[in-house]
C-alpha cells in the first residue's frame, strides 16, 4: 500500500470514529453533539480557508508596490520594468528589507516573465552612500550579475538577444507612458481592499484598453 493510500485509509478511519461518536451523543447527549459538531465544522471550515488563502497571501506579498524604472527593449520588442516591494520589521526592531523584482514583457506574445533579482536591508550603509549591501541602482541592479543572468534567460525565451533601450521618464502621473509597436503602454494602480496592486496596461492608438496585467 502506498503512502498516499495510507494516509487516505488513515483519515476515512479517524472521519467515521468521529462520526460514530457523533452519532452516539446526538441519542444520548444531544447539547454535547451539537457543541462538538459546531466545533469541527468551524475547524475544517478553518482548514480549507488557510489551505486557499496562505497561497493568496504569499502571491500578494510579492505584488510590487513601487516602479524603480522601465525600459524599452533596444529591439522595440519589449519592456524591461524593475520595482520592488518592502517588508517590515518593526516588531522586531529591524530596519525593513526591499526585494527588487525584474519584469519582461514580450509585447507579440504578452507574455510577462518575472524574477526576483535581489532582497537588501534599508539599514543605511555606514562605508558607503545607499544602504546596506546596496549602493545605487545602476551597480547593483542594471550591473548586477542576478540581472544579468535573467537577461540571458529571457533572450532565449524571447529569441533575440535583449538590450536596454532609453529610460523612460517616469510622468507626472508616474505611469512611465510608453509607446512601442503602435501601442501605448502604462504602469496604473488599481486600489483594493486587501491590498493596491500595479498594473502593466496596454492601449491601442485610439485610447483603447487592449489589456491590463498585474505586477
Amino acid at each position: 500500500m502506498t503512502a498516499t493510500a495510507k494516509s487516505f485509509l488513515r483519515l476515512l478511519l479517524l472521519t467515521l470514529a468521529i462520526g460514530a461518536v457523533l452519532f452516539y451523543l446526538m441519542m444520548y447527549h444531544l447539547f454535547i453533539a451539537m457543541v462538538l459538531g459546531g466545533c469541527l465544522m468551524l475547524f475544517v471550515c478553518g482548514a480549507i480557508l488557510y489551505i486557499n488563502i496562505k497561497p493568496l497571501l504569499s502571491t500578494l506579498a510579492e505584488r510590487a508596490e513601487d516602479i524603480m524604472a522601465v525600459y524599452p527593449d533596444a529591439s522595440g520588442q519589449g519592456l524591461h520594468i524593475f520595482s520592488s516591494f518592502m517588508v517590515t520589521r518593526i516588531k522586531l526592531g529591524l530596519s525593513p528589507l526591499r526585494t527588487i523584482q525584474y519584469y519582461f514583457l514580450v509585447i507579440d506574445t504578452r507574455k510577462l516573465y518575472y524574477k526576483v533579482l535581489f532582497t537588501h536591508d534599508m539599514a543605511a550603509a555606514e562605508d558607503h552612500a545607499g544602504y546596506v549591501d546596496y549602493s545605487s541602482f545602476e551597480e547593483d541592479v542594471l550591473e548586477g550579475e542576478d540581472f544579468k543572468v535573467a537577461l540571458e534567460a529571457y533572450s532565449l525565451k524571447a529569441g533575440w538577444p535583449l538590450r536596454l533601450g532609453k529610460a523612460v521618464a517616469e510622468g507626472e502621473d508616474e505611469s512611465y507612458e510608453t509607446k512601442l509597436d503602435g501601442y501605448i503602454f502604462k504602469i496604473e494602480r488599481n486600489t483594493q481592499m486587501i491590498q493596491d496592486t500595479l498594473q502593466l496596461c496596454c492601449y491601442n492608438a485610439d485610447g483603447k484598453l487592449e489589456w491590463r496585467k498585474k505586477i
